[in-house]
């Protein structure tokens, strides 16, 4: 969560040099921000199911 968190504070202050970079950054943060979610999910479900 931070990761993506840092990359979306910074996003207004990305030069325009590095706003394709910046932004594909956040992009990947945002993606392993849902990944992480989604398994940590599926780890509550299987602790749930084996109690």
């Amino acid at each position: 969560m931070l990761d993506y968190g840092w990359w979306t504070q910074l996003q207004p202050h990305f030069s325009p040099a590095f706003k394709a970079r910046g932004d594909e950054e956040q992009k990947k943060a945002h993606a392993r921000l849902v990944a992480e979610t989604q398994a940590l999910a599926q780890k509550i479900d299987e602790i749930r199911s084996s109690q």
